[in-house]
């Protein structure tokens, strides 16, 4: 079996197990950060985005952080196909062009509508834990379902700006209807 096949197989399993623990408050986001850092592995963006072979791959925040440092942790020293992972914090909608996942905070639920259109001039994969996120534009929303951290995967939002899911990731979630 390849090094890169078990990689994968390696990964699902984790996103099986992290699935099943329990989402009170402090886990909640520790296993958030974690889906968000398995997610980098089962995205393929367009090659054109990593100019060179250092070139960062981030993960951006966009308003209130509820991660705090668990997805530092998540990530440090980690990498997505060779390219460092950073976690960037941001504030204003403008600077999200460089990211590769953008997690919306609930706190940016008044300006979801003009984050999307923002974010869908780039192969960035939106995330959120807003309600109905998956079905207003965004690609992968959280969920908690019988105490369990849950995700929706609107694929077709996805394909729209390059980026394609691996179906080993899409088997695990639960798909958003079409439109």
């Amino acid at each position: 079996m390849s090094y890169k096949k078990s990689f994968f197989i390696a990964l699902f399993y984790l996103l099986n197990c992290l699935a099943t623990v329990s989402a009170n408050a402090v886990e909640e986001h520790k296993v958030k950060a974690a889906f968000l850092y398995n997610f980098a592995n089962f995205v393929y963006w367009p090659d054109f985005i990593f100019v060179k072979p250092e070139t960062p791959f981030f993960i951006c925040i966009l308003g209130s952080d509820p991660f705090k440092e668990s997805l530092d942790f998540a990530v440090k020293n980690e990498k997505v196909e060779g390219h460092p992972i950073l976690v960037q914090r941001i504030k204003v909608i403008k600077d999200i062009s460089h990211c590769q996942i953008l997690f919306i905070s609930l706190s940016e639920a008044d300006q979801l509508e003009q984050i999307l259109s923002n974010a869908k001039r780039n192969p960035i994969l939106t995330v959120s834990d807003i309600q109905g996120f998956a079905c207003s534009g965004g690609m992968i929303e959280f969920y908690v379902q019988n105490s369990k951290i849950r995700f929706t995967i609107n694929p077709n939002n996805a394909k729209q700006v390059g980026l394609h899911i691996n179906a080993n990731l899409l088997r695990v979630a639960k798909i958003a209807p079409d439109d």
